[in-house]
């Protein structure tokens, strides 16, 4: 117990209940805080979501374009691609073939 100025004992209730005044505050400064940290992530997933769907209907305006502008290009493409899967198989058949004469000359050789 304290002696007031007045002459009265104080017991201490005043400044419980100042401490308890100013935990509430924190206590809402922090919730406010939460909220607008929450505000901003739901703020960020909706702008992620804006742009996964600017992407797919740029996807689909690009595609309905080049088959417009381009009708005969995934053909050729696809018969280029068919050519030079081809001359590239033959490329390998040839590489091996050669490193198979190499060893086996080599082996001519060491006997």
């Amino acid at each position: 117990m304290h002696l007031k100025a007045n002459g009265q004992f104080d017991d201490g209730a005043n400044f419980n209940k100042e401490t308890q005044c100013s935990k509430a505050k924190h206590l809402r400064i922090l919730q406010c805080i939460y909220r607008v940290f929450r505000y901003i992530l739901d703020l960020g997933i909706m702008l992620v979501a804006a742009i996964e769907g600017a992407k797919d209907k740029i996807c689909q305006i690009e595609d309905v374009c080049c088959r417009q502008i381009f009708p005969n290009f995934q053909l050729k493409s696809e018969s280029l691609h068919k050519i030079y899967s081809g001359g590239t198989k033959a490329a390998e058949v040839a590489w091996k073939e050669r490193g198979n004469d190499l060893i086996l000359q080599i082996e001519r050789l060491t006997a």
